[in-house]
């Protein structure tokens, strides 16, 4: 009897950048991940104060993305030849091998620069392998600088992990004087976990991101404290929150408060944020010069969803105006500015805003390449991602249904965020 298309499931899972999906797909299921979104972070590195702010920093408005199977060991280099010391060591991409040939005259380096440098995540754990050993040490890096993912001449697999985030940018094969090289073929594999997994050709795809709409506005991608966040799919990018840049003092206000003698509340008013009804103060919000508050405490700022309006509030102590008005206000707000730069604040939009993602982008991740069985994703920027995943079950005649379910590069079962796993009978 011929196979019959009985079912489809689709779920969704969040991954951070640089982790790796692995599909648990058993006949008949027929698994693969058919959409991406990206959600962004925001990051406020310290405390800031009027003297010393801090700024947000965001997942940016461009980034790069690289999809690729269980190898995560790219194939392209910008060079395909390496010779020193006596030694010649060509690199065939479509074979994935490099080839060596020549007796060594001294030890030497031979570097392979890949076309896009790739990152290691911290914590992560790595397994790199090869086929043979032959007096060859292996080394993958960060321009010349050794790091503990290196093949000595006696071992096939070595595993690590790693403490740092790095950029890795070439491979180098070491080769040693006196010794004979003749036409050794070298295969170099990476794969994440502990587990040395065999040799698989590379099979990814890296193109470069932008956060666009269809009016070629681009947007960074943050969060706020609550965990709401900007995303990007190719249908749609979505901002939950508004980013308001103070250049001068101008609309800004001074007024007091009878139980807080010595606190100048310095307002600035946001009427295209209107609540609607009065929700009252927020701590969901950033600012670059103060800690954001709840209650009246001099050196913080405040956020109140107003009907009309959103307020923003710094709160400084009245003997740092020169002038208990608007005036004052006005001054040293201009003063913060000339001193420190622009001040930010992030906070809530009372209505979500939605835009067309820009059709060239949307082609992008249209064309970018899926797998079956594990795939590794992996972004040069801080980011969350929310791969979607469909998956048909063919079966034979009455034979049961199947459990679909989806693992992580450790073996263990993704779930959401009830606790339940994903996957199911289908």
């Amino acid at each position: 009897m011929m196979n019959k298309l009985v079912n489809k499931l689709q779920t969704h899972t969040e991954l951070e950048s640089g982790t790796s999906l692995r599909v648990l797909n058993k006949p008949p299921v027929n698994a693969t991940i058919t959409d991406l979104s990206f959600t962004g972070k925001t990051y406020q590195d310290g405390i800031p104060t009027a003297a010393v702010p801090i700024p947000l920093t965001h997942t940016p408005s461009q980034f790069d993305l690289t999809s690729c199977g269980g190898n995560i060991l790219p194939n392209t280099f910008t060079n395909s030849t390496a010779i020193s010391g006596g030694v010649t060591i060509t690199y065939d991409s479509v074979l994935q091998e490099f080839t060596l040939n020549g007796t060594g005259t001294v030890n030497a380096d031979h570097y392979f620069n890949f076309t896009k440098p790739f990152i290691h995540r911290n914590g992560e754990i790595y397994t790199i392998s090869r086929n043979v050993t032959n007096n060859i040490t292996v080394s993958i890096l960060k321009d010349y600088a050794y790091f503990p993912l290196n093949l000595s001449s006696s071992y096939l697999t070595k595993t690590v992990t790693y403490t740092q985030d790095l950029e890795i940018t070439r491979i180098n094969l070491f080769t040693f004087g006196t010794f004979l090289y003749d036409n050794v073929k070298l295969k170099v594999w990476l794969n994440k976990g502990s587990s040395a997994l065999p040799f698989s050709f590379y099979t990814g795809l890296t193109q470069t991101f932008n956060v666009k709409d269809a009016d070629n506005n681009t947007y960074q991608l943050g969060s706020l404290p609550d965990g709401k966040a900007a995303t990007f799919n190719k249908y749609k990018i979505n901002i939950p929150y508004k980013i308001l840049t103070v250049t001068s003092g101008t609309d800004w206000t001074y007024s007091t408060e009878v139980y807080y003698p010595i606190i100048a509340f310095c307002t600035y008013r946001d009427y295209s944020n209107a609540w609607g009804e009065t929700l009252g103060v927020t701590e969901n919000a950033y600012c670059n010069i103060m800690n954001i508050g709840i209650d009246n405490v001099v050196y913080t700022a405040k956020i109140m969803r107003m009907s009309t309006y959103t307020s923003l509030q710094i709160l400084v102590n009245k003997v740092d105006l020169s002038s208990y008005d608007d005036a004052g206000v006005q001054a040293w707000i201009n003063a913060q500015i000339a001193a420190h730069g622009n001040i930010e604040f992030m906070y809530e939009l009372a209505t979500p805003v939605s835009y067309t993602t820009h059709p060239d982008e949307a082609a992008k991740l249209e064309a970018q390449t899926q797998y079956q069985y594990e795939t590794n994703i992996n972004t040069n920027v801080e980011t969350n991602l929310q791969p979607t995943i469909n998956c048909f079950v063919r079966k034979l005649g009455n034979r049961a249904l199947v459990l679909a379910e989806f693992i992580d590069e450790n073996g263990d079962y993704l779930v959401d965020e009830n606790g339940d796993y994903i996957g199911g009978l289908i």
